[in-house]
Formats: C-alpha cells, sequence, structure tokens
C-alpha cells in the first residue's frame, strides 16, 4: 500500500504496524504530486515488531507520552516541586532529588557547593563511566545525539528554572523579612511610650495620622500636646525631655527586652539621676521633673555650644542681636559682657575638641581588645580635601564587664594636604594612631576599594611594625577588610555600563570642539565645514583600511544590538525624570497624575552615578508610579498646566510595553545587589561574617538569571557582572577574618561552609582557625601542689558557701589533685571543640552572647577573639556618614571655617551624638566645682572664727 499526499497515516497499515521504508512514498510537500526519489538500501532501517523493542528514536530517552483517562500523560519520572526544595519546610526533600547545577562558563571557582559529585572514589568511577557512554551515544549516530541534545537542554532548563525560582523565593522572603523587621526593631524602644493611630483634627476635620504619647494622655494632657505627627526623632525627643518619661521607658525596655536607644539616654542619663526620681501623685505615671542646676555663666555657654555644634548653626548667630536679647530675656539680670562673642566660641569648640580627645584616649586604653577602624577621603563644597577615621571597639563597663555592646567613635577628620597618594594616606593615618597611641591595640582597616587606600594601609604597616616593643607585626594583606557596599555596587556598575554604555570622554571632547569650530548656533549652519570638523573623530588617520574598520563597527553594532535597545529604554526614562524634575510646574501635574491614578505621591528619583543602588532606587520608583507616569506623558503636552518643551515634546518620552519590561527586566537584575549591599550598613552590629554567604547566593542568583532565556538580552551585561563579582570573591578568599567571623557565630558556627564549601577549603579554613586560636590562648595559672597539706592562703579563692567549715581545706586538698589531673590531661583546643561540636543556638545579639560566655568557665579564649574580630567593620559606611554630617558641617553660613575648627566640629558632633559630652553633664561639673569652692570657704570662715574665740 502506499501513501497518498493527502494521507496523516502514511507510515502506519490497517493492524497498527509501521510499514518499511521501502513501502512509504515521500512527498517533499502535501501539495505535491511528483514524489521523492526512493531510498536506497544502505539507509534503510530495519523495523522490530512493537513487542521485541523500541525505535531507536526512543532509546535512552524518557518512555512515550500514555493516555490515561482520555489525557495525554507524560512517561518522564516527575522532579520535586518548589514546596519540598523550599528550605523553610519542616520536611526535607529525598537525598539526591535536587539536580546539581552545572558550572557556568565564566562561573566563579570558589569553594561553595559544586562539589556533590566528586566527593568518593565511587563518584568518579561512575562519573568516568557516564562520560565513556556519553561518548559512546554520540558516536553511535548523528540522530542520536541531537536527540539526547535537546532532552538534555529542556532538563536543564527545567532545573534552571527551578533554581531561579528557588534563590528568588529566598531572596524575596528575606527582603520581606529585613524591611517589615528593620522597621519594627527600630522603632520598637518608641512604641513603649507611643502609640501609633488616626484622630480627626478638630480644626480642619480632615483624618490625619500620628503618634499618641500614652503617659501624657493617661496623664490629662490636651491632645495637641500629646499627638504628634512627626518623625520617629521627635518622638524620642520627647521621651528625652521628660525624665518621667524617660523612667517608664527604661523600665518597658527592660521588661520586653528591648536595646535603649543612644540619643535617649545620652540627652537624660547624665543630667537626671533616674533611680532617685519621685513618684507624683498621678498613680505613679506621671514624676516630678528635678531642678535645672543654678544660672552661670560657664553654662550658659555649654547650652550654645551644644546648639551650634549639634543643630550646625553658624558662629555669628551668637553675635546676632535678636539671639543675644533672647537670652537677656530669659536671664534679666545677664549683661552684655557675660555672653560670649564667635571668638570666645571658636576658643572654647577648639579647646573642648582637644578634651574629648583625650577622654577617648584613655577609653580606648583601658580595652582589653583591640581597635578596628574605617577611613576614608572626602572634599568638602568648600574644596578642601579631607581623611575620616573611625574607630570601633567592644565596651563594656567596669561594673558590667560582661555587658559588651559595639561602640562607635570619630577618631579624627583631619585635613588632607598634598596629594591623594598612598604614602599621604599612610602617614596621615600613623599620625592618629599616634594621637590615640593604638599602635599595640590595631585591628583591621575597612575602606573601599581605590587601590590608594591599601597602598596607604601598607605604608602605614611599615612605619607600625618599626615600633620598639611591639609584640606581633600587623600585616595589612590580613588586616585590609574590603568595604563590601561598595564592592557590590562595583559589580552592579558593570551590569548598568554594558546596558547602558556611555560615549567616551575624548570622543566627546572633539564633538564639543568641532562644534564651537562651526558655530552651532549660527541659523546658516555650514553642513560641509560639520563633516570636515567631525571627519576625524573617529581616528582614521592610523593607517587602518577604512573598510575594515567599518566593518569592525558593524559587528559591534549587530552584536550589542539588545544592549542598544535596553539603551535605548532606558535614556528615555532617564530623560523624562530630568524634564519633570525640572519644571516645578511639571511636577505639580505630576503628583496631580499620582493622586488621579491612586498610586503613593512620591517624588521621582535621578540616577547619580556615584551614590550607590541609585540606579535601582531610580527604576524602583519608576516602576511604583507607572500609572502616573504614563498618564502624565499622555495629558502634559496638551495641558496649559505644563511648559511647552523646547523642539520637543513630552510624547517623544513615552515608554511602551517593551519598554517597561526592559526596565523590569533590569530592575530584576539589580535588586540582587541592592539588598546584598544593605546587609553591610549597619554600624552597631557584626557585618563580616555575612560577606561570603552573601557573595555566593549573590552570584548564585545572577548566573541562574544568566542562564535563562528570559534573561537572554541582558546576559552579556550579567557575565561582565559577574567577572567583577569573582575579582573580589578571590580577594576576600584571601583573608581569614571573613572564615573566622562565620565561625564566632553560635547561630551558623560551620554549618554553612561544611555543606557548601569543597572538604579541602573547609579544612584550609579550619586549620587557619585553630592556628589564630592558639595565638589567643592564654594557660591558665598553676595550681597548688596537691601534695601539700597547708592550704594556700595566697592564692585567690571563689567565696563559697562551705568556706569556713571544719574539714573544708582537707577536703579541697584531696579535690586539687582532681583539678591537677584534668588539666594536665585536656588540650588547649579542647574549647574550641566544646563550642564547634555543641548544638547551634538562636541569639539575636552576637556579641553580648560573647560577653555572657567570657567567663574563665565557659569560652575564654573565643571571647578574646570575638571581642577583636566583631568588632570589625564591613563596609566603609560610618566614614560616609560622617561624610553626610560633613556636608553640614559646612554649609554655606560656614563657608569661611577653616580646616583646624572643621575637624573640631565632626568631633564634637561625634561625641554629642554618642553621649560622651552634653550640656547637662558640663554645667552639672561648674555647679559641683562652685559648691565645693563655697564649701571650702565656708569650712576656712568657721575654722578663723574658732581659733578667734579660742585667742580670746
Amino acid at each position: 500500500m502506499q501513501s497518498s499526499p493527502a494521507s496523516d497515516q502514511c507510515a502506519v497499515a490497517h493492524d497498527g504496524t509501521l510499514f518499511d521504508v521501502s513501502e512509504i512514498t515521500f512527498y517533499n510537500d502535501p501539495d505535491d504530486d511528483v514524489p521523492l526519489n526512493p531510498v536506497p538500501p544502505s539507509a534503510r532501517i530495519p523495523v522490530s515488531s512493537p513487542s521485541s523493542s523500541l525505535h531507536p528514536f526512543f532509546a535512552g530517552s524518557p518512555a512515550p507520552a500514555k493516555f490515561v483517562a482520555g489525557s495525554r500523560k507524560s512517561g518522564r519520572v516527575t522532579r520535586p516541586s518548589n514546596r519540598l526544595i523550599d528550605p523553610d519546610n519542616g520536611e526535607a526533600p529525598p537525598r539526591g532529588t535536587v539536580a546539581v547545577k552545572r558550572a557556568a562558563s565564566g562561573s566563579i571557582i570558589s569553594p561553595s557547593a559544586r562539589r556533590k559529585l566528586i566527593d568518593s572514589g565511587n563518584d568518579s568511577e561512575d562519573s568516568h563511566n557516564e562520560q565513556s557512554a556519553g561518548t559512546e551515544e554520540e558516536s553511535g549516530g548523528e540522530d542520536g545525539g541531537m536527540k539526547d541534545d535537546g532532552r538534555d537542554t529542556e532538563e536543564e532548563m527545567e532545573d534552571l528554572e527551578q533554581r531561579h525560582a528557588l534563590t528568588k523565593a529566598m531572596g524575596d522572603a528575606d527582603r520581606e523579612a529585613l524591611g517589615s523587621r528593620r522597621k519594627e526593631d527600630r522603632t520598637a524602644d518608641v512604641r513603649t511610650i507611643f502609640t501609633r493611630e488616626k484622630r480627626i483634627n478638630p480644626d480642619t476635620q480632615e483624618e490625619e495620622y500620628g503618634s499618641w504619647c500614652t503617659v501624657c494622655r493617661a496623664a490629662g494632657v490636651t491632645a495637641k500636646h500629646c499627638f504628634f505627627k512627626g518623625s520617629v526623632t521627635s518622638l524620642r525627643n520627647h521621651i528625652a525631655r521628660n525624665p518621667d518619661h524617660v523612667k517608664l521607658y527604661i523600665e518597658r525596655c527592660q521588661k520586653l527586652g528591648l536595646l535603649f536607644n543612644d540619643r535617649v539616654l545620652a540627652k537624660t542619663e547624665s543630667a537626671v539621676s533616674l533611680d532617685g526620681m519621685k513618684q507624683g501623685s498621678l498613680n505613679g505615671i506621671v514624676t516630678r521633673e528635678p531642678r535645672m542646676p543654678a544660672f552661670t555663666s560657664a553654662g550658659m555657654l555649654d547650652y550654645v555650644i551644644e546648639l551650634i555644634v549639634s543643630e550646625d548653626k553658624a558662629f555669628q548667630l551668637i553675635d546676632k542681636g535678636s539671639f543675644r536679647r533672647l537670652l537677656k530675656y530669659l536671664r534679666p539680670a545677664l549683661s552684655d559682657k557675660e555672653i560670649p562673642h564667635r571668638t570666645k566660641l571658636r576658643q572654647e569648640i577648639l579647646r573642648r575638641a582637644q578634651d574629648i580627645e583625650v577622654r577617648i584616649c584613655e577609653r580606648l586604653g583601658g580595652i582589653p581588645g583591640r581597635i578596628s577602624f574605617t577611613f576614608d577621603t572626602w572634599t568638602s563644597d568648600a574644596g578642601d580635601p579631607y581623611l575620616s577615621v573611625t574607630g570601633h571597639y567592644i565596651w563594656a563597663s567596669e561594673d558590667q564587664p560582661m555587658d559588651w555592646s559595639l561602640k562607635t567613635d570619630q577618631l579624627a577628620f583631619t585635613h588632607l594636604e598634598g596629594n591623594h597618594s598612598g604614602s599621604n594616606i599612610g602617614n596621615i593615618l600613623v599620625r592618629t594612631f599616634d594621637r590615640y597611641n593604638l599602635r599595640s591595640k590595631l585591628g583591621w582597616a575597612t575602606a573601599d576599594n581605590a587601590p590608594n587606600n591599601f597602598t596607604g594601609i601598607r605604608a602605614a604597616a611599615t612605619i607600625v611594625n618599626t615600633t620598639p616593643g611591639l609584640l606581633q607585626k600587623w600585616d595589612p594583606a590580613q588586616r585590609y577588610i574590603r568595604c563590601m557596599e561598595h564592592a557590590v555596587d562595583l559589580s552592579a556598575r558593570h551590569f548598568v555600563a554594558t546596558i547602558s554604555p556611555s560615549v567616551n570622554g575624548n570622543q566627546l571632547k572633539k564633538i564639543k570642539k568641532a562644534l564651537q569650530a562651526v558655530d552651532i548656533e549660527d541659523e546658516d549652519l555650514d553642513l560641509d565645514l560639520l563633516n570636515e570638523q567631525l571627519a576625524g573623530i573617529d581616528g582614521a588617520d592610523d593607517g587602518a583600511d577604512d573598510d575594515d574598520d567599518i566593518d569592525n563597527v558593524s559587528d559591534e553594532f549587530e552584536a550589542a544590538d539588545p544592549l542598544l535597545d535596553f539603551a535605548d529604554s532606558l535614556g528615555k526614562a532617564l530623560a523624562l525624570v530630568k524634564q519633570i524634575r525640572a519644571s516645578p510646574q511639571a511636577r505639580a501635574f505630576f503628583k496631580k497624575s499620582c493622586v488621579q491614578n491612586n498610586v503613593p505621591t512620591l517624588q521621582l528619583l535621578l540616577w547619580i552615578r556615584t551614590r550607590w543602588a541609585s540606579m535601582y532606587s531610580f527604576l524602583d520608583r519608576m516602576l511604583t508610579v507607572r500609572k502616573a507616569i504614563n498618564h502624565f506623558v499622555q495629558l502634559a503636552d496638551d495641558s496649559d498646566e505644563v511648559p511647552t518643551l523646547r523642539r520637543k515634546s513630552y510624547t517623544d518620552f513615552r515608554l511602551g510595553k517593551q519598554d517597561w519590561r526592559k526596565l523590569e527586566l533590569m530592575h530584576e537584575v539589580l535588586k540582587e545587589p541592592a539588598s546584598a549591599k544593605q546587609t553591610f550598613s549597619s554600624s552597631r552590629e557584626p557585618t563580616v561574617f555575612r560577606t561570603i554567604p552573601v557573595l555566593e547566593f549573590l552570584q548564585e542568583s545572577w548566573e541562574n538569571m544568566a542562564d535563562l532565556p528570559r534573561f537572554y538580552e541582558v546576559e552579556d551585561a550579567l557575565r561582565k557582572g559577574l567577572a567583577n563579582l569573582e575579582k573580589w570573591y578571590r580577594k576576600v578568599s584571601d583573608v581569614d577574618a571573613y572564615f573566622i567571623c562565620l565561625v564566632l557565630n553560635p547561630n551558623i558556627k560551620t554549618a554553612y561552609t561544611e555543606d557548601k564549601w569543597k572538604p579541602e577549603f573547609h579544612k584550609a579554613g579550619m586549620k587557619r582557625l585553630g592556628e589564630v586560636f592558639d595565638g589567643y590562648y592564654i594557660p591558665p595559672p598553676p595550681t597548688p601542689n596537691p601534695t601539700s597539706t597547708v592550704p594556700d592562703t595566697l592564692a585567690p579563692r571563689v567565696p563559697n558557701k562551705a568556706e569556713g567549715q571544719y574539714g573544708y581545706s582537707w577536703m579541697q586538698n584531696a579535690v586539687r589533685a582532681r583539678v591537677q589531673a584534668e588539666r594536665v590531661m585536656s588540650s588547649p583546643r579542647d574549647e574550641l571543640k566544646h563550642y564547634l561540636e555543641s548544638p547551634l543556638e538562636k541569639v539575636d545579639d552576637v556579641i553580648q552572647y560573647w560577653g555572657r560566655n567570657s567567663g574563665p568557665s565557659h569560652y575564654p579564649t573565643l571571647a578574646r577573639m570575638a571581642r577583636d574580630y566583631l568588632a570589625i567593620q564591613g563596609s566603609a559606611t560610618p566614614s560616609e556618614r560622617a561624610f553626610s554630617g560633613g556636608s553640614l558641617t559646612g554649609v554655606a553660613l560656614r563657608n569661611r571655617l577653616d580646616v583646624q575648627v572643621f575637624e573640631a566640629l565632626q568631633l564634637l558632633k561625634s561625641a554629642y551624638q554618642n553621649g560622651h559630652i552634653d550640656a547637662n553633664s558640663e554645667v552639672q561639673k561648674h555647679f559641683d566645682a562652685v559648691w565645693k569652692d563655697d564649701n571650702v570657704d565656708v569650712e576656712m570662715t568657721s575654722l578663723e572664727n574658732e581659733s578667734s574665740w579660742y585667742l580670746n
């Protein structure tokens, strides 16, 4: 039987068997009347009966689809769902069900978990057999190899989709938890006094949101004075201004286990004796505010200096007539001579900055641990360059030695004279170390990844290591911690730069010169002259063939075509935002568009190239107000409320569906580094331990994206970002502090590296950890001879209830033998072994954990390590915050500040914020000094009277 062109069962007989290839007539097209040439016998494939074997087409492939209940059902082995892979699930997926990710081209060669198939010799053998089998299959025929590749590709795509879905779900869960946790944690202490509610404004009859002060409300204070609409800072200021609020604030925070806010206590604890306050008459809710100390001219100067420094006011404020009249109104007996002028103010600020430096130096000298620091350079608006140095250490008071907390102080804000070379930076660092006597207590230096920073650290180490009597050399390679926020941002910048390539700066200069030469503003533009001026821009005078250059350029443009589309979409979005922000009328019309489309009324953000994660913030805001942007573009040109653009219209910046899709894709990619960057921004808790997991997770997320077809348009850009990320990961892997900080976290210990790293990398890290532990180990003092019958009265003993009873010394003498034997048999690393083998703990405050376990019966050696390592900063954010404060210090009203006063203001501002100084405590000191002098005078007068009486 021969088949016809129209037959769709041309290869199937009536009984369901397949025809031989010689029995089938083939046509090139169903409409053809002339069949193809017959198949030669050598190419024919023998057909077996259905009961004997499968057709070679199905060899090694999943079984054909089955018909179940009238529907096709795949014969492929089912894969685990995302729910089973979810790490938050109670039941772990069966071992071996999760596919192992193949190493993508250009992926990071790291200690991470791409090791599942190389652990044992048997696995290696199996892999070899599989590889051999694969080679045989490939040599078996071209068709079979193609079909296997298609099947493998489909399976790999499913694996990629699952891995991407898994990493995306993890990242989204972390971002959601981090956002809510951060907001709740930052304001948890405020909620002990305030409650967030809404009310009807009695004046406007409009609904408004705010915070009620529960203490004032219970005391019957009018709503006007106990309902606040300001920020959390204003709420904390209200607490600090009322001592009765502070007392309840402390009690409730202690009861709930919340941390006190430093600014609340810094303004109150030195001026108010919280334990000595008397209760009032309102059921113990409100307490009487203690009296302020007696007025003195020195006390008035303390408050004026605090105002000038903390609120960034101009020195000339004290010379303003209105301010001086205000002081006289508050103190009528005050004469004009008693009010200082700006010259006196400047002298006092410089003197107090020196006093603060002495106080911090004494504080750092009494700390048993090392002092880590961050540094960076900055230039003020006046053009003066500065080097900021911040110190970081773990502090505990003498009366509570196990109550540890991480502290930050501004050590220097020095004017950078000369160039920004590494040697110049190193000299300033050494001068800062000497100001605080830190050469023997230096910890780790954190700075961004500029080459001159590492050169400066090496220059400083060269000088520090020449210090006589230095017990341990300061190794710059091991003590340099790279700012991870900066490193992650650089990887994101490589992605953005590839997406939106900028024109070379030299080319721009040439274009500008060409336009200036032909007078572009002239209406009679000479196009021939313009072409002549632009002819030499592309550098055709190098002797190269013009045709080859054109071919190369066209090839580059063809390869970068998808990226050029992205650059066009991104360019329209950037230009639109710039046009809207440039016009007050356009901003007002855009605000109306937000209201009409029920989107948040938010201002559009610019892309600031030097600001970390600025592109992500720009895209995130664009997508948030997407409806308002589309509404604005459609109506702005026809609206009388918006000025007409010159030579353009707002519809030129219209973003279509494909444009928004590209922006969403960029936003999804940049969301990962933006989230990773935020994990290192805190200076009040350890962050270095997060470095390795965060970099590996970011790498995994980006690699999954780069392998997916949905991101093929930005694959090249992702690869550029991954290559830069690999650079920083390699530098991180050379420093021991990252691994040690990870192990010192009792929530993690070695669980992460045991699961994610290859065994050889984990063993290398453990070996280095043991070496560092040995360096910190201090042998315990020897015990007295157990054979001695005389009690050692010189040895310090811990008080015990049994002491003083008859026979106690005799019994202890016998016990000492057991103690001595255990000490001889024990190994110094037993402490480390016990810590690593103990179960993981759920600890919120790692520093508090090590403070509680710093006693001799817990982990004394590891606690000494933790005191040094946990103070290391994961980023240079503290110095960046100092620069933000410096921009407020150097405002236009203070444009005549010299560099010496500028540094003094920065040091004092940090001291006020950290509670090292405040006006209340300074006033109390003046009052105590006057009181002491008065008592001395009274005593001397009494003695003179008594002597006179006796002589008479």
